[in-house]
Protein backbone atom coordinates (compact mmCIF):
# COMPACT_ATOMS: atom_id res chain seq x y z
CA UNK A 1 0.00 0.00 0.00
CA UNK A 2 1.10 3.52 -0.64
CA UNK A 3 1.45 5.60 2.50
CA UNK A 4 0.28 9.11 1.67
CA UNK A 5 -0.39 10.71 5.03
CA UNK A 6 1.59 13.71 6.27
CA UNK A 7 1.95 13.62 10.05
CA UNK A 8 0.62 16.34 12.27
CA UNK A 9 2.50 14.70 15.12
CA UNK A 10 3.80 11.29 16.01
CA UNK A 11 1.29 9.12 17.78
CA UNK A 12 3.11 5.98 18.91
CA UNK A 13 1.12 2.83 19.58
CA UNK A 14 4.40 0.96 19.56
CA UNK A 15 8.09 1.82 19.67
CA UNK A 16 9.34 -1.52 18.39
CA UNK A 17 11.89 -1.48 15.58
CA UNK A 18 10.91 -3.80 12.72
CA UNK A 19 14.22 -5.62 12.47
CA UNK A 20 14.85 -5.78 16.19
CA UNK A 21 12.53 -7.21 18.80
CA UNK A 22 11.47 -5.80 22.15
CA UNK A 23 10.03 -8.71 24.07
CA UNK A 24 8.11 -8.23 27.29
CA UNK A 25 9.20 -11.11 29.49
CA UNK A 26 6.81 -13.14 31.59
CA UNK A 27 9.48 -13.31 34.29
CA UNK A 28 8.50 -11.53 37.50
CA UNK A 29 10.43 -8.56 38.76
CA UNK A 30 12.46 -9.71 41.70
CA UNK A 31 11.57 -8.39 45.14
CA UNK A 32 14.45 -6.14 46.05
CA UNK A 33 15.22 -2.51 46.62
CA UNK A 34 12.45 -1.76 44.08
CA UNK A 35 9.83 -2.11 46.81
CA UNK A 36 11.66 0.05 49.31
CA UNK A 37 13.49 2.69 47.31
CA UNK A 38 10.84 4.72 45.50
CA UNK A 39 13.18 7.64 44.63
CA UNK A 40 15.48 5.21 42.83
CA UNK A 41 12.54 3.67 40.99
CA UNK A 42 11.37 7.14 39.98
CA UNK A 43 14.85 7.94 38.71
CA UNK A 44 14.89 4.72 36.68
CA UNK A 45 11.52 5.56 35.15
CA UNK A 46 12.65 9.08 34.27
CA UNK A 47 15.90 7.91 32.68
CA UNK A 48 14.04 5.27 30.68
CA UNK A 49 11.59 7.87 29.35
CA UNK A 50 14.35 10.29 28.40
CA UNK A 51 16.43 7.59 26.70
CA UNK A 52 13.42 6.40 24.69
CA UNK A 53 12.46 9.93 23.69
CA UNK A 54 16.00 10.63 22.49
CA UNK A 55 16.00 7.35 20.57
CA UNK A 56 12.72 8.21 18.82
CA UNK A 57 14.17 11.63 18.00
CA UNK A 58 17.15 9.77 16.46
CA UNK A 59 19.61 11.36 18.89
CA UNK A 60 21.26 7.99 19.36
CA UNK A 61 24.47 9.24 20.99
CA UNK A 62 22.66 11.02 23.80
CA UNK A 63 20.23 8.14 24.10
CA UNK A 64 23.21 5.83 24.63
CA UNK A 65 24.54 7.99 27.47
CA UNK A 66 21.18 8.16 29.23
CA UNK A 67 20.53 4.45 28.71
CA UNK A 68 23.85 3.61 30.37
CA UNK A 69 22.80 5.70 33.39
CA UNK A 70 19.45 3.88 33.35
CA UNK A 71 21.21 0.53 33.41
CA UNK A 72 23.34 1.61 36.39
CA UNK A 73 20.17 2.39 38.35
CA UNK A 74 18.46 -0.84 37.31
CA UNK A 75 21.52 -2.78 38.41
CA UNK A 76 21.10 -1.31 41.88
CA UNK A 77 17.37 -2.00 41.93
CA UNK A 78 17.10 -5.46 40.42
CA UNK A 79 20.50 -6.83 39.51
CA UNK A 80 21.60 -7.86 36.02
CA UNK A 81 19.59 -11.06 35.75
CA UNK A 82 16.18 -9.41 35.95
CA UNK A 83 14.11 -9.04 32.79
CA UNK A 84 13.84 -5.27 33.34
CA UNK A 85 17.61 -4.91 33.16
CA UNK A 86 17.81 -7.19 30.11
CA UNK A 87 15.20 -5.13 28.24
CA UNK A 88 17.14 -1.93 28.91
CA UNK A 89 20.27 -3.66 27.64
CA UNK A 90 18.36 -4.45 24.43
CA UNK A 91 17.81 -0.73 23.96
CA UNK A 92 21.48 0.00 24.59
CA UNK A 93 22.47 -2.51 21.92
CA UNK A 94 20.13 -0.75 19.50
CA UNK A 95 21.82 2.56 20.26
CA UNK A 96 25.23 1.05 19.54
CA UNK A 97 23.89 -0.39 16.29
CA UNK A 98 22.39 2.92 15.18
CA UNK A 99 25.64 4.76 15.92
CA UNK A 100 27.59 2.08 14.00
CA UNK A 101 29.55 0.95 17.04
CA UNK A 102 29.07 -2.57 15.86
CA UNK A 103 31.54 -4.44 18.08
CA UNK A 104 29.83 -2.92 21.14
CA UNK A 105 26.41 -3.81 19.73
CA UNK A 106 27.55 -7.41 19.29
CA UNK A 107 29.03 -7.47 22.79
CA UNK A 108 25.79 -6.14 24.33
CA UNK A 109 23.62 -8.54 22.31
CA UNK A 110 25.75 -11.51 23.36
CA UNK A 111 25.43 -10.41 26.97
CA UNK A 112 21.63 -10.31 26.54
CA UNK A 113 21.57 -13.83 25.12
CA UNK A 114 23.74 -15.13 27.96
CA UNK A 115 21.78 -13.40 30.73
CA UNK A 116 18.39 -14.45 29.42
CA UNK A 117 19.44 -17.97 28.52
CA UNK A 118 21.10 -18.65 31.86
CA UNK A 119 18.40 -17.09 34.05
CA UNK A 120 15.09 -17.33 32.18
CA UNK A 121 14.70 -19.65 29.19
CA UNK A 122 16.40 -21.01 26.10
CA UNK A 123 13.17 -22.25 24.50
CA UNK A 124 10.77 -19.29 24.35
CA UNK A 125 10.16 -16.61 21.73
CA UNK A 126 12.11 -14.00 23.73
CA UNK A 127 15.27 -16.08 23.54
CA UNK A 128 14.72 -16.53 19.80
CA UNK A 129 14.39 -12.77 19.33
CA UNK A 130 17.55 -12.08 21.30
CA UNK A 131 19.45 -14.58 19.17
CA UNK A 132 18.04 -12.98 16.03
CA UNK A 133 19.17 -9.53 17.19
CA UNK A 134 22.64 -10.89 17.92
CA UNK A 135 22.80 -12.38 14.44
CA UNK A 136 21.69 -9.06 12.93
CA UNK A 137 24.53 -7.18 14.61
CA UNK A 138 27.07 -9.88 13.80
CA UNK A 139 26.12 -9.76 10.12
CA UNK A 140 26.53 -5.98 10.12
CA UNK A 141 29.94 -6.46 11.75
CA UNK A 142 30.95 -8.96 9.02
CA UNK A 143 30.92 -11.92 11.43
CA UNK A 144 29.02 -13.86 8.81
CA UNK A 145 29.54 -17.40 10.08
CA UNK A 146 28.50 -16.46 13.61
CA UNK A 147 25.52 -14.54 12.24
CA UNK A 148 24.31 -17.55 10.26
CA UNK A 149 24.76 -19.89 13.23
CA UNK A 150 22.76 -17.66 15.56
CA UNK A 151 19.99 -16.89 13.10
CA UNK A 152 19.60 -20.63 12.42
CA UNK A 153 19.51 -21.23 16.17
CA UNK A 154 16.84 -18.54 16.55
CA UNK A 155 14.76 -20.20 13.86
CA UNK A 156 15.10 -23.59 15.50
CA UNK A 157 13.93 -22.20 18.87
CA UNK A 158 10.99 -20.39 17.25
CA UNK A 159 9.92 -23.42 15.23
CA UNK A 160 10.09 -25.72 18.25
CA UNK A 161 7.91 -23.25 20.17
CA UNK A 162 5.23 -23.94 17.56
CA UNK A 163 4.84 -20.29 16.57
CA UNK A 164 3.78 -19.26 13.07
CA UNK A 165 3.44 -15.50 12.75
CA UNK A 166 4.96 -12.39 11.23
CA UNK A 167 7.87 -12.49 13.68
CA UNK A 168 8.75 -15.90 12.27
CA UNK A 169 8.88 -14.37 8.80
CA UNK A 170 11.43 -11.79 10.00
CA UNK A 171 13.65 -14.50 11.48
CA UNK A 172 13.34 -16.47 8.23
CA UNK A 173 14.33 -13.40 6.19
CA UNK A 174 17.45 -12.96 8.30
CA UNK A 175 18.33 -16.63 7.91
CA UNK A 176 17.91 -16.34 4.14
CA UNK A 177 20.11 -13.26 3.98
CA UNK A 178 22.83 -14.90 6.04
CA UNK A 179 22.71 -18.04 3.89
CA UNK A 180 22.95 -15.90 0.77
CA UNK A 181 26.00 -14.09 2.18
CA UNK A 182 27.64 -17.49 2.68
CA UNK A 183 27.02 -18.45 -0.96
CA UNK A 184 24.18 -20.85 -0.09
CA UNK A 185 21.58 -19.16 -2.27
CA UNK A 186 19.42 -22.22 -2.98
CA UNK A 187 18.91 -22.70 0.76
CA UNK A 188 18.27 -18.97 1.05
CA UNK A 189 15.51 -19.27 -1.55
CA UNK A 190 13.69 -21.94 0.47
CA UNK A 191 13.71 -19.86 3.63
CA UNK A 192 12.77 -16.66 1.78
CA UNK A 193 9.81 -18.35 0.10
CA UNK A 194 8.60 -19.52 3.48
CA UNK A 195 8.93 -15.99 4.89
CA UNK A 196 7.11 -14.45 1.92
CA UNK A 197 4.27 -16.93 2.24
CA UNK A 198 3.68 -15.75 5.82
CA UNK A 199 3.89 -12.10 4.76
CA UNK A 200 1.48 -12.59 1.88
CA UNK A 201 -1.06 -14.20 4.19
CA UNK A 202 -0.66 -11.47 6.80
CA UNK A 203 -0.32 -8.32 4.69
CA UNK A 204 -1.32 -9.26 1.17
CA UNK A 205 0.81 -9.32 -1.95
CA UNK A 206 0.09 -5.65 -2.75
CA UNK A 207 1.42 -4.49 0.63
CA UNK A 208 4.62 -2.50 1.05
CA UNK A 209 5.94 -5.16 3.42
CA UNK A 210 5.56 -7.90 0.81
CA UNK A 211 6.67 -5.84 -2.19
CA UNK A 212 9.75 -4.52 -0.39
CA UNK A 213 10.90 -8.07 0.35
CA UNK A 214 10.42 -9.57 -3.13
CA UNK A 215 13.64 -8.04 -4.58
CA UNK A 216 15.65 -10.12 -2.10
CA UNK A 217 14.14 -13.30 -3.51
CA UNK A 218 14.98 -12.05 -7.00
CA UNK A 219 18.60 -11.52 -5.96
CA UNK A 220 18.76 -15.04 -4.52
CA UNK A 221 17.35 -16.49 -7.75
CA UNK A 222 20.00 -14.61 -9.75
CA UNK A 223 22.84 -15.72 -7.48
CA UNK A 224 21.62 -19.33 -7.77
CA UNK A 225 21.60 -19.07 -11.58
CA UNK A 226 17.79 -19.31 -11.78
CA UNK A 227 17.50 -16.44 -14.23
CA UNK A 228 14.10 -17.41 -15.66
CA UNK A 229 12.54 -17.32 -12.20
CA UNK A 230 14.25 -14.01 -11.49
CA UNK A 231 12.82 -12.48 -14.68
CA UNK A 232 9.30 -13.77 -14.02
CA UNK A 233 9.48 -12.46 -10.48
CA UNK A 234 10.55 -9.01 -11.70
CA UNK A 235 7.56 -8.93 -14.05
CA UNK A 236 5.34 -9.90 -11.11
CA UNK A 237 6.84 -7.15 -8.94
CA UNK A 238 6.20 -4.56 -11.63
CA UNK A 239 2.58 -5.66 -12.05
CA UNK A 240 1.86 -5.70 -8.31
CA UNK A 241 3.43 -2.27 -7.82
CA UNK A 242 1.33 -0.80 -10.63
CA UNK A 243 -1.81 -2.25 -9.07
CA UNK A 244 -0.82 -1.03 -5.60
CA UNK A 245 -0.28 2.48 -6.97
CA UNK A 246 -3.89 2.39 -8.19
CA UNK A 247 -5.04 1.58 -4.66
CA UNK A 248 -5.64 -2.13 -5.08
CA UNK A 249 -5.07 -4.15 -1.89
CA UNK A 250 -5.70 -7.68 -0.66
CA UNK A 251 -8.56 -7.01 1.72
CA UNK A 252 -10.50 -9.71 3.57
CA UNK A 253 -13.92 -10.68 2.24
CA UNK A 254 -16.85 -8.55 3.47
CA UNK A 255 -18.81 -9.96 6.40
CA UNK A 256 -22.41 -9.42 7.52
CA UNK A 257 -21.74 -8.72 11.18
CA UNK A 258 -24.69 -10.01 13.18
CA UNK A 259 -23.07 -10.43 16.59
CA UNK A 260 -20.25 -9.16 18.76
CA UNK A 261 -18.76 -12.66 18.73
CA UNK A 262 -18.55 -12.60 14.95
CA UNK A 263 -16.90 -9.18 15.09
CA UNK A 264 -14.34 -10.48 17.57
CA UNK A 265 -13.43 -13.31 15.21
CA UNK A 266 -12.59 -10.68 12.57
CA UNK A 267 -10.61 -8.22 14.72
CA UNK A 268 -7.43 -8.79 12.72
CA UNK A 269 -9.35 -8.21 9.49
CA UNK A 270 -10.79 -5.00 10.92
CA UNK A 271 -7.27 -3.71 11.51
CA UNK A 272 -6.43 -4.46 7.88
CA UNK A 273 -9.41 -2.41 6.75
CA UNK A 274 -8.42 0.47 9.06
CA UNK A 275 -4.89 0.41 7.67
CA UNK A 276 -6.22 0.44 4.13
CA UNK A 277 -8.58 3.28 4.93
CA UNK A 278 -5.94 5.54 6.44
CA UNK A 279 -3.30 4.82 3.82
CA UNK A 280 -5.33 5.52 0.69
CA UNK A 281 -7.18 8.40 -0.88
CA UNK A 282 -10.96 8.38 -0.86
CA UNK A 283 -10.76 7.75 -4.62
CA UNK A 284 -9.13 4.33 -4.07
CA UNK A 285 -11.08 1.50 -5.73
CA UNK A 286 -11.86 -0.40 -2.53
CA UNK A 287 -12.66 2.58 -0.32
CA UNK A 288 -16.43 2.02 -0.26
CA UNK A 289 -15.84 -1.61 0.69
CA UNK A 290 -13.65 -0.41 3.57
CA UNK A 291 -16.23 2.16 4.69
CA UNK A 292 -18.99 -0.46 4.83
CA UNK A 293 -16.80 -2.92 6.74
CA UNK A 294 -15.65 -0.32 9.29
CA UNK A 295 -19.14 1.02 9.96
CA UNK A 296 -20.67 -2.43 10.36
CA UNK A 297 -17.91 -3.68 12.64
CA UNK A 298 -17.85 -0.60 14.92
CA UNK A 299 -21.64 -0.65 15.25
CA UNK A 300 -21.83 -4.28 16.42
CA UNK A 301 -18.48 -4.96 18.14
CA UNK A 302 -17.98 -5.11 21.91
CA UNK A 303 -14.23 -4.63 21.46
CA UNK A 304 -14.57 -0.85 21.15
CA UNK A 305 -16.95 1.59 22.84
CA UNK A 306 -17.18 4.84 20.90
CA UNK A 307 -18.86 8.06 21.94
CA UNK A 308 -19.77 10.20 18.95
CA UNK A 309 -19.81 13.92 19.68
CA UNK A 310 -21.86 16.60 18.03
CA UNK A 311 -19.13 17.45 15.53
CA UNK A 312 -18.50 13.83 14.54
CA UNK A 313 -22.25 13.26 14.19
CA UNK A 314 -22.44 16.14 11.71
CA UNK A 315 -19.57 14.63 9.73
CA UNK A 316 -21.47 11.35 9.39
CA UNK A 317 -24.68 13.15 8.37
CA UNK A 318 -23.69 14.37 4.89
CA UNK A 319 -22.25 12.45 1.91
CA UNK A 320 -19.43 14.97 1.45
CA UNK A 321 -18.09 14.68 4.99
CA UNK A 322 -19.21 11.15 5.87
CA UNK A 323 -15.80 9.59 5.04
CA UNK A 324 -14.19 11.71 7.77
CA UNK A 325 -16.79 10.55 10.27
CA UNK A 326 -15.93 7.00 9.27
CA UNK A 327 -12.28 7.93 9.82
CA UNK A 328 -13.10 8.92 13.40
CA UNK A 329 -14.81 5.56 13.97
CA UNK A 330 -11.87 3.73 12.38
CA UNK A 331 -9.38 5.65 14.52
CA UNK A 332 -11.21 4.68 17.72
CA UNK A 333 -11.36 1.05 16.59
CA UNK A 334 -7.70 0.98 15.60
CA UNK A 335 -6.67 2.38 18.98
CA UNK A 336 -8.87 -0.11 20.83
CA UNK A 337 -7.55 -3.11 18.94
CA UNK A 338 -3.89 -2.06 19.01
CA UNK A 339 -3.93 -1.30 22.74
CA UNK A 340 -6.54 -3.84 23.84
CA UNK A 341 -8.47 -0.96 25.44
CA UNK A 342 -12.14 -1.05 24.48
CA UNK A 343 -13.38 1.73 26.76
CA UNK A 344 -13.71 5.25 25.41
CA UNK A 345 -10.95 7.47 26.84
CA UNK A 346 -9.17 10.71 26.11
CA UNK A 347 -6.25 8.75 24.65
CA UNK A 348 -8.58 6.95 22.26
CA UNK A 349 -10.30 10.20 21.29
CA UNK A 350 -7.04 12.07 20.71
CA UNK A 351 -5.66 9.24 18.58
CA UNK A 352 -8.85 9.05 16.52
CA UNK A 353 -9.02 12.81 16.00
CA UNK A 354 -5.39 13.17 14.97
CA UNK A 355 -5.60 10.17 12.64
CA UNK A 356 -8.76 11.61 11.09
CA UNK A 357 -7.11 15.03 10.69
CA UNK A 358 -4.15 13.44 8.92
CA UNK A 359 -6.58 11.78 6.54
CA UNK A 360 -8.34 15.10 6.03
CA UNK A 361 -5.07 16.78 5.05
CA UNK A 362 -4.44 14.05 2.48
CA UNK A 363 -7.95 14.13 1.01
CA UNK A 364 -8.93 17.80 1.31
CA UNK A 365 -8.37 18.47 -2.37
CA UNK A 366 -10.88 15.72 -3.20
CA UNK A 367 -13.59 16.70 -0.71
CA UNK A 368 -13.07 20.41 -0.26
CA UNK A 369 -12.63 22.13 3.09
CA UNK A 370 -14.68 21.03 6.09
CA UNK A 371 -15.27 23.84 8.57
CA UNK A 372 -15.37 21.56 11.63
CA UNK A 373 -11.96 20.08 10.78
CA UNK A 374 -10.39 23.33 9.64
CA UNK A 375 -10.63 24.77 13.15
CA UNK A 376 -8.37 21.95 14.39
CA UNK A 377 -5.91 22.53 11.55
CA UNK A 378 -5.77 26.25 12.39
CA UNK A 379 -5.22 25.42 16.06
CA UNK A 380 -2.29 23.21 15.14
CA UNK A 381 -0.82 25.99 13.01
CA UNK A 382 -0.62 28.01 16.22
CA UNK A 383 0.97 25.25 18.27
CA UNK A 384 0.72 21.61 19.23
CA UNK A 385 -0.55 22.66 22.64
CA UNK A 386 -3.35 24.65 21.02
CA UNK A 387 -4.39 21.56 19.07
CA UNK A 388 -4.44 19.25 22.07
CA UNK A 389 -6.28 21.88 24.12
CA UNK A 390 -9.02 21.97 21.50
CA UNK A 391 -9.17 18.18 21.36
CA UNK A 392 -9.39 18.05 25.15
CA UNK A 393 -12.21 20.62 25.12
CA UNK A 394 -14.17 18.56 22.57
CA UNK A 395 -13.62 15.41 24.61
CA UNK A 396 -14.84 17.08 27.81
CA UNK A 397 -17.95 18.26 25.97
CA UNK A 398 -18.70 14.71 24.82
CA UNK A 399 -18.50 13.51 28.41
CA UNK A 400 -20.71 16.38 29.58
CA UNK A 401 -23.28 15.56 26.89
CA UNK A 402 -23.13 11.92 27.96
CA UNK A 403 -24.09 12.96 31.48
CA UNK A 404 -27.06 14.87 30.06
CA UNK A 405 -28.03 11.96 27.82
CA UNK A 406 -27.08 13.90 24.66
CA UNK A 407 -24.75 11.52 22.87
CA UNK A 408 -24.58 8.67 20.46
CA UNK A 409 -22.84 5.54 21.64
CA UNK A 410 -21.72 2.69 19.41
CA UNK A 411 -20.93 -0.67 20.93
Amino acid sequence: MKHILPLILMVCLSTAVHAQKDVPSTAKVTASAAETDSPLKAKAHELDSVAMRLFLEKDFLKSTEVRQQHLDVLRQLYGETDSTYIQALVQLAKCYYRTERLPKAVEAAQRIVDLYGQNHSTTDRSYAFYLDNLALYQAANHQNEDALANSMKALDVYDKAGLHDVDLSIILMHVAENLHDQGRSEEAIRHELRALNIMRNEYGEHSEEYLNELPYLKAYYEKAGQTDKAKKLQDRITKLKEEAEKGIADLPEPVDFTSAELCHEHNADMLKYCNYYFNHYFSAPQMMQAINYIMQWTTVSDDVHILVGEGETKLLATPETMPYGVGYMAGCAQYALETDSADFSYEMYEYAMITMLNHYIANKELTGEVAYLEKYIKAHEKSYDALTAMIRKSYDKILADQEKGKFIKTE
